[in-house]
């Protein structure tokens, strides 16, 4: 498979695995932060670090179920581009919400966001020819509903 369509699916499916939701060390009160941080590695690109921060929003009541209100913010930058691999994150928003069913112990239902833009340049083998410029925008919206197995 081309690698820039690696890029925008295994890659990102990882991003979204890895930063779903991990518990808090302690009791959060409504406002309090927690944080999340993890490197990707995106062959032929480098590595990605991807840092996740929540904020606890408190309780809400969703469909008769009292639910823990999570707000999830990402941000995503080039920690190591392998050299020169020509990628370039021009900007990068993500994040949404999170319902938290504690009687459950596991997530009811999300809803996020990502708008992403990227530049991928690669230099010619041929010195007599120019080299390619891909540019990439995606804007997607997730919503999730988790059910229990």
């Amino acid at each position: 498979p081309d690698s820039h369509n690696d890029l925008s699916t295994r890659g990102l499916r990882e991003i979204d695995t890895n930063s779903s939701l991990k518990d808090p060390v302690k009791p959060m009160d409504v406002g309090e932060n927690w944080q999340l941080q993890y490197d990707v590695e995106m062959p032929p690109f480098g590595k990605l670090t991807v840092s996740t921060t929540y904020q606890y929003l408190g309780e809400e009541i969703v469909g008769g179920k009292k639910l823990d209100r999570i707000k999830a913010t990402t941000a995503v930058k080039v920690a190591d581009d392998l050299g020169n691999s020509g990628l370039k994150l021009k900007s990068q928003e993500s994040g949404g919400l999170i319902w938290f069913d504690n009687a459950r112990g596991g997530i009811d239902h999300s809803e996020f966001t990502q708008d992403m833009s990227m530049r991928i340049t690669r230099p010619s083998t041929d010195p007599t020819k120019p080299g390619a410029e891909m540019k990439q925008v995606m804007k997607q919206t997730m919503k999730l509903k988790y059910t229990p197995m």
